[in-house]
């Protein structure tokens, strides 16, 4: 995993291990300090209704999270003070309702005996999920997304205490399944492309099988740069139908695809290479022709 993770890294991309669904890791997040708050992320999220597939029921958003001294703080947070302390929420709202919603100037309400998130009511229907964090780890925080869009995840602190962190993990699953929304329709896109490069592969193959007296170094890199496309769309379109299927993702598949991307762009340079030295040939033999 470590290797194909670099791998990926060296292509300029990045790794999606280690995530269940779409989720945003807390990686020893700073907590705002008092009376702030911050936008960490976006979830595009499908309702039931109008989700590709529904495989998996309602959407849902699951919150694992607790709260914990920052050693790096000058003056770090006493943990028997975070287990107690109740003015740090983390919240997913519409983000095209942010605005709306969050008062940036007076979000936080004191009640109940101490101060904390208060959004607007949201007269528009999307949901407005909010979890309370503390210093004491207890069960996932889980809550269902009833209408289609995009969701901002906010973190607020209500409070006073500083020199603490967030840790834990925030994830949105869709009724499709673990894959993020965006990336879900590139199963289409590779099954297609797979088709084409098979087709193509098919038709040309048939055509340099006839004429392969006359097939000169081009048209065969052609040819084996349509079977290398086969290669390619199938390992990717498997990388995400795997990874949409389960909660880990395959590094074969990754590596495969990866691997055999970067064939291809080889041997499509080379092909042009080839192609400009039979360029040239033709055209000195025309010049002692004249």
């Amino acid at each position: 995993r470590k290797v194909a993770a670099t791998f990926a890294v060296l292509l300029g991309g990045a790794t999606p291990w280690g995530a269940v669904a779409d989720l945003y890791q807390f990686d020893e997040v700073q907590a705002p300090v008092g009376l702030t708050m911050q936008t960490h992320y976006y979830f595009y999220v499908y309702s039931a209704a109008d989700a590709p597939d529904r495989s998996y029921g309602e959407p849902t958003v699951t919150m694992k999270l607790t709260l914990a001294p920052d050693n790096e703080s000058p003056k770090p947070a006493d943990l028997t003070a975070l287990v107690g302390y109740k003015s740090v929420e983390v919240s997913v709202l519409p983000a095209a309702d942010l605005d709306k919603l969050v008062d940036e100037f007076a979000f936080c309400a004191y009640k109940d005996g101490f101060s904390s998130f208060s959004p607007r009511p949201n007269i528009s229907g999307g949901a407005i999920i909010t979890h309370r964090v503390s210093g004491q780890k207890g069960e996932p925080h889980i809550d269902r997304i009833a209408k289609t869009g995009m969701y901002a995840l906010i973190t607020t602190n209500c409070g006073n205490l500083t020199g603490f962190r967030l840790t834990g993990s925030v994830s949105v699953q869709n009724p499709h399944g673990y894959l993020r929304a965006p990336d879900y329709n590139k199963q289409t896109l590779y099954a297609s492309l797979a088709v084409v490069y098979m087709a193509i592969l098919i038709i040309w193959g048939a055509l340099v099988a006839q004429w392969r007296g006359q097939v000169n170094a081009v048209q065969k890199e052609l040819l084996v740069i349509s079977l290398i496309g086969v290669g390619e769309c199938v390992s990717t379109y498997m990388f995400y139908h795997n990874w949409n299927k389960a909660d880990e993702v395959s590094d074969l598949y990754f590596l495969a695809g990866s691997v055999l991307s970067l064939l291809k762009i080889c041997m499509s340079f080379r092909g042009v290479l080839l192609l400009s030295k039979l360029l040239g040939e033709d055209v000195r033999e025309s010049k002692k022709i004249d």
